[in-house]
């Protein structure tokens, strides 16, 4: 039998040995630096440790932070995710595939001089930037992102006035290009009215001919047949907004997914926490058009084959404006001069 110890002892014995500390310290100044150093690694043991410990967990990482803005995403150690860390390396190949490099953060010739390209479908991030008088350290999601450069309506907009954002693209083959912008997270993810609703989708591993037109198959949506129809689980936008720590009130929503637009938003609870002040739209349908309007949303403006914008009410007004004048920057995809940043 083991033998009992009482509280009362082991209290005493701890308040003993407590002061003959305090004294040996006093009579000791090289013991007391000794203890300072230890308490501070200790100190740095316990918060270095607790950043390991998000990793393990759910792929957060204290780099992952910095690098994504200084936001951490919550813990993806959930029903339904697991997340994928690509290393890129360095960005040598990718900046080399763009004719005109320089306009890319880490080029010496982009501290000189912002680029003057852009790179929206049809001047989609024109229209935005203009929308919001070229303000920096705006938010969006792309929804699907596609690749990270050509067609984006998102990358000008990060690249060159600091916006960040969630990249949301189901198919794998563009998550590598996607991983060298690192102010975006990038979510592979199919996105749908609700969580767990499983559907069928064509992604095509052609990233330039097929890849950009894969999506969800069925009636109602672009892709109504396919040769290789694979089944997949949904999530939904809200889900993923909170998962990723998106702000309340997010700058803008690209929204191009080939005909599935109404299926993503019909359930979507506008204002109900998260509103977006600006959301481009590929081919809105009727039934997504009239939500939009009950929502407190203004169309802007159309751009080629059937996209659109729109504003909500609280920002049309001046937004539409700006919008208006030099209408034809926004054609063209460049603007007559290059305009002075805005820090807010």
């Amino acid at each position: 039998m083991a033998p009992k110890i009482h509280t009362s002892s082991m209290l005493q014995a701890a308040r003993i040995t407590s002061n003959k500390l305090r004294m040996e310290l006093k009579q000791n100044p090289k013991l007391q630096n000794d203890v300072k150093i230890a308490s501070i690694g200790l100190l740095v043991g316990i918060v270095l440790g607790g950043l390991l410990a998000t990793t393990s967990d759910g792929g957060t990482s204290a780099l992952a932070m910095s690098s994504r803005g200084g936001v951490p995403w919550k813990s993806l150690k959930a029903p339904g995710w697991n997340p994928i860390h690509i290393f890129y390396g360095k960005m040598d190949n990718f900046i080399n595939e763009i004719p005109d490099k320089w306009h890319l953060k880490n080029s010496a010739k982009h501290s000189k001089s912002k680029s003057t390209e852009w790179f929206g479908q049809h001047g989609q991030d024109v229209a935005v930037a203009k929308f919001f008088d070229f303000k920096s350290n705006g938010y969006f999601v792309d929804l699907a992102a596609n690749d990270a450069v050509w067609a984006s309506n998102t990358f000008a907009l990060e690249q060159n006035f600091d916006w960040k954002g969630i990249c949301i693209e189901a198919n794998p083959v563009y998550w590598y290009r996607l991983s060298f912008r690192t102010g975006c997270h990038v979510v592979g993810s199919i996105v749908g009215g609700q969580d767990f609703e499983e559907i069928t989708v064509s992604l095509p591993n052609d990233p330039k001919k097929s890849g950009p037109f894969g999506g969800i198959v069925g009636k109602g949506f672009d892709n109504k047949n396919a040769k290789q129809p694979e089944p997949r689980f949904t999530a939904s936008l809200v889900s993923i907004l909170q998962k990723f720590n998106a702000p309340k009130v997010i700058d803008y929503l690209s929204l191009d997914v080939e005909g599935a637009e109404e299926f993503i938003m019909k359930e979507f609870p506008f204002h109900q926490p998260y509103t977006f002040r600006v959301i481009s739209i590929e081919r809105p349908k009727s039934v997504l058009k009239k939500k939009l309007q009950d929502a407190g949303y203004k169309h802007v403006m159309d751009f080629k084959r059937g996209d659109t914008l729109w504003a909500h009410s609280s920002v049309y007004e001046e937004g539409k404006q700006r919008v208006e004048t030099k209408r034809h920057e926004i054609q063209k995809h460049k603007l007559d001069a290059w305009p002075q940043l805005r820090r807010r």
